[in-house]
């Protein structure tokens, strides 16, 4: 049948095939991938070394066996175990569609847990039947490496919640990428934009109020590739000084694997509150300054008036029946009344008054004097009591907690320009060793400016005309509180437009 074939293209037929065959082999035998075959049956026909090697098994050990039998022990990702018909194999054979990069975890008998990523491939083979090649490769390295920078992932997003410090990762174009919890809270507390960008709506001020320039603010200068160790700013949004967050930030470049910056890490810690404490520790220290100055002085003038007092006294008692005389040394003896009551209110400021202190319902107290003011503080205020204290008593002198009233109401009243609505409440006022009783006089004035809450208290510090008040009406309620182991806060009415004074006392 062959005679009209010339011999050279047979033999060249037969050296072809038996060539591809032995290439085939030597391929298969070489390859540094493992090669299973699996028949129509899913039972495997072949496999070459690398197969022995990846699977901890013979030849021997693997011909014949179908991904079902429980010589295999296999898990998924997961942990969980991976069943034989679920191989990438047994799918493969059943559906006739090819299966990519799936990983599986195979246990030899004499090894550690290996990692293998398959392919299988349906091919049709010389019986016309279905047949599946499947092809894997050691990725253990791989995912041992995905595992270990995961739990460091892990690690390190625990140890940046459980941080105080704050964490953002800003981008080149202003906007914050990531942020840690603490972070994110403050970007509910104080306002969004300082945390979202900050480039727009967000003022950066150096520690004395200086405005920081747009290219010398920190992200831009990370971004820049320059590093800032802990240093003290202050953020806001544009035109909120009253919102002001006190800050030590740092900031350094993130580079990608190129070495290009890609966005800038800024950490920081919220330091308001240590600040706004320093503030106070300042003003204490001023008003205990300012104390100790004005007692010395009420003091040495006391003993003058004292002397004047005296001797007004003894030449009153010479001049009766002079008309004349009678009416200059009583203006005398006013004048010195006058100046007791002046340096009975800087002693009250300094807290060197004599106190009789004594166990007092105020919410008696409050009725009773709330009879003195109404005719004080005139007809066109609304005066609205709201006595919700429960704890009601206080140990304190009755007669200079009434004075302190008086001069709260008056101060209120003159806030108001005489017209408006004063409230006077008492509520229980939380504190962590002693009950305390919190008495506040809100007013529907204009308020006290911030900048001017602090000095409020100074003696002879008044924001009234000239001529009108002495200054020392706050300065005495002021140093009655803390004489009587109390304080006093003045802050915004919560729903009235004006001021809020609260005299907070012990309760007794």
């Amino acid at each position: 049948m062959f005679d009209d074939v010339p011999g050279a293209m047979i033999d060249r037929s037969v050296w072809t095939c038996a060539s591809a065959d032995a290439l085939y082999r030597v391929v298969f035998t070489a390859m540094t991938e493992g090669v299973v075959i699996h028949a129509p049956d899913g039972a495997i026909v072949d496999a070459n070394p690398a197969a022995e090697r990846l699977l901890g098994l013979t030849r021997d050990q693997i011909l014949g066996r179908t991904s079902t039998d429980p010589l295999w022990r296999a898990v998924r990702e997961d942990g969980t175990p991976f069943p034989g018909e679920d191989h990438p194999a047994m799918v493969a054979l059943r559906s006739g569609e090819p299966q990519r990069d799936i990983t599986m975890g195979v246990q030899p008998s004499d090894a550690p847990l290996r990692w293998l990523r398959v392919n299988a491939e349906p091919f049709v083979g010389t019986t016309g039947e279905r047949n599946v090649v499947a092809v894997f490769h050691d990725i253990s390295e791989k995912v041992q490496s995905r595992d270990k920078l995961a739990e460091q992932n892990f690690m390190l997003e625990n140890i940046l919640t459980a941080m105080s410090d704050r964490v953002a990762l800003v981008r080149a174009d202003g906007r914050v990428i990531y942020r840690n919890p603490a972070a994110t809270m403050d970007a509910a507390e104080h306002a969004p934009p300082v945390l979202e960008s900050f480039w727009r709506g967000v003022d950066a001020l150096t520690p004395d109020g200086a405005p920081i320039a747009l290219e010398d603010r920190f992200p831009n200068r990370a971004l820049r590739g320059e590093s800032i160790e802990a240093t003290e700013l202050i953020l806001q949004p544009a035109g909120r000084p009253d919102r002001r967050l006190h800050v030590v930030m740092s900031a350094r470049p993130m580079r990608n694997a190129a070495g290009e910056i890609e966005s800038a890490l800024l950490v920081y810690r919220d330091i308001s509150a240590m600040h706004k404490l320093q503030e106070e520790r300042a003003a204490a220290q001023k008003m205990q300054a300012l104390g100790q100055l004005t007692g010395g002085v009420a003091h040495d003038f006391n003993n003058l008036l004292t002397a004047i007092v005296q001797s007004i006294a003894l030449v009153q008692d010479g001049c009766k029946g002079d008309p004349h005389l009678e009416r200059l040394t009583g203006i005398i003896a006013k004048a010195a009344k006058r100046g007791g009551d002046l340096t009975r209110n800087l002693l009250a400021f300094s807290r060197q008054q004599v106190l009789e202190p004594r166990d007092v319902d105020v919410h008696a107290l409050i009725d009773e004097t709330t009879m003195l003011l109404r005719p004080i503080i005139g007809g066109s205020i609304d005066l609205d009591i709201r006595l919700n204290a429960t704890h009601t008593h206080a140990t304190v002198d009755p007669g200079q907690l009434t004075t302190a009233l008086i001069n709260l109401a008056v101060n209120a009243r003159d806030a108001m320009d005489n017209r408006g609505v004063l409230r006077i409440e008492t509520r229980d006022h939380p504190a962590d060793d002693t009950p305390e009783i919190e008495i506040a006089f809100s007013d529907s004035g204009p308020g006290i400016p911030p900048d001017l809450r602090e000095r409020v208290f100074e003696p002879f510090f008044t924001t009234k005309p000239e001529g009108q008040g002495t200054g020392l009406g706050l300065s005495m309620v002021h140093g009655f509180a803390h004489q009587s182991g109390g304080r006093i806060v003045v802050d915004d009415s919560a729903d009235l437009s004006g001021a809020r004074v609260s005299i907070i006392l012990p309760a007794a």
